[in-house]
């Protein structure tokens, strides 16, 4: 399950160790960023039994990946912060997206 998700953390660590590319690495993010909200939505509504257990594991990667940015942006340059902060901010709105289908499913 989490083999989409390390997109996103090979992005970050790209994003650490300078060889992040901003012009094809941000279409990759913003294109698999709009992947897992659409196949989040249609797992939730195909499989409402099961999607409660995916949600939650999907939350929790996001969230690590989250803290791993938040905890070690400080250390980078100006340039590097702010794609961290490109990256965490749509992670950010992935997890939203994660935490407001879990709230469907419990009304």
């Amino acid at each position: 399950m989490t083999t989409d998700l390390d997109v996103f953390e090979d992005i970050v660590f790209s994003i650490m160790n300078g060889t992040y590319k901003d012009e094809t690495e941000d279409r990759l993010f913003l294109d698999k960023c709009r992947d897992l909200q659409e196949e989040a939505e249609i797992f939730n509504a195909l499989n409402p039994d099961k999607s409660g257990y995916y949600l939650v594991q999907r939350k929790l990667i996001v969230y690590r990946i989250i803290s791993k940015i938040t905890i070690e942006k400080a250390g980078f340059d100006d340039k590097q912060k702010e794609r961290l902060e490109f990256v965490e901010k749509g992670l950010l709105s992935l997890y939203w997206l994660y935490m407001e289908l879990l709230v469907e499913i419990q009304h």
